[in-house]
């Protein structure tokens, strides 16, 4: 990696860019906790899901929750302890 950035400026080729972007997405994935990963995969559906029936019962700032890494980060603990 560091050498192809070392090599050049832009890549040209769409196939070594390919490449290249697949290496770093499971660079990417190996140096993310488990937290972290599932907070993106599971903690944002269930705040989004969540958010929708408060939304339907009037909560106004429920809109916001989707965007609250401190809830997602919550709602994905619970999911990860459920019996």
């Amino acid at each position: 990696m560091k050498l192809v950035i070392m090599v050049t400026r832009r890549i040209r080729s769409f196939l070594l860019a390919r490449l290249i972007s697949g290496i770093v997405k499971k660079l990417l994935d190996a140096l993310e906790s488990e937290v972290a990963q599932l907070m993106r995969t599971v903690g944002r559906g269930l705040a989004q899901k969540l958010s929708g029936i408060a939304q339907g019962w009037g909560n106004r700032s429920a809109e916001r929750w989707p965007q609250d890494s401190g809830f997602i980060q919550y709602l994905t603990i619970m999911d990860l302890n459920k019996p």
